[in-house]
C-alpha cells in the first residue's frame, strides 16, 4: 500500500475543499489552515499534534481542528490510515454571535462520523447533489451545535441563511 491523497473542490460550495487520503509513510510537518479541518479516519490511527498535545484518532472517531491551530499528522505505528477530510471556511459554519470553536480535536460521534463519511462519498462520485449537500449542512450544524465551545443555538432562520450559502 502506497501513500495516496485525492483533493478536489465545489466551486458552487465557496471552493469547499475535499480531501481523500490514504498514509503510510508520510507525515505531515507542523502547519496550520485557515480553515477548520474536518476528517473522519475510515481506517487504521490517525498519529496527531495539535495545539501542544498529541493524540491517537482511531477509525470512525471524527478529528476537528479549528483555523489557525497548529498540527501535524501521521499514520501512527506506520500502519495504513485512511481518512476523509472537508475544509470549510469559518464563516460558512452555522453559528450564532461568532465563529465557532472546539476544545477537544478528538470526538468520538459514530452517527455524525457515518454522516460526513456518506455526504463526502455523495461528493466524490458527483451522485445526488441535493441529498450530499442536505447531508453535508445537517451534519455541520450537528457538529456545532453539538460539540462548539461557544453556545450556538440555531433557528430555522439561521439554517436557511447557511444552506443559502451553497446554493
Amino acid at each position: 500500500m502506497q501513500d495516496e491523497a485525492i483533493l478536489w473542490r465545489i466551486p458552487e460550495f465557496h471552493g469547499l475543499e475535499f480531501l481523500k487520503a490514504t498514509s503510510v509513510h508520510h507525515s505531515y510537518a507542523r502547519h496550520w489552515h485557515d480553515t477548520f479541518v474536518i476528517e473522519v479516519v475510515e481506517s487504521g490511527v490517525n498519529g496527531l499534534y495539535c495545539a501542544g498535545s498529541m493524540y491517537s484518532v482511531p477509525a470512525g472517531c471524527i478529528l476537528v481542528i479549528n483555523p489557525g491551530d497548529v498540527h501535524t499528522g501521521f499514520a501512527e505505528g506506520r500502519r495504513p490510515m485512511s481518512y476523509r477530510s472537508v475544509y470549510p471556511l469559518p464563516e460558512v459554519l452555522p453559528k450564532a454571535q461568532s465563529v465557532p470553536s472546539f476544545r477537544n480535536p478528538v470526538l468520538s460521534d459514530p452517527q455524525l462520523a457515518s454522516r460526513f463519511l456518506n455526504a463526502h462519498r455523495k461528493f466524490e462520485t458527483g451522485q445526488d447533489s441535493l441529498q450530499a449537500q442536505s447531508l453535508l449542512v445537517s451534519a455541520f450544524a450537528d457538529l456545532v451545535a453539538g460539540y462548539s465551545v461557544v453556545e450556538v443555538r440555531l433557528c430555522l432562520s439561521s439554517c436557511f441563511y447557511f444552506y443559502s450559502l451553497f446554493l
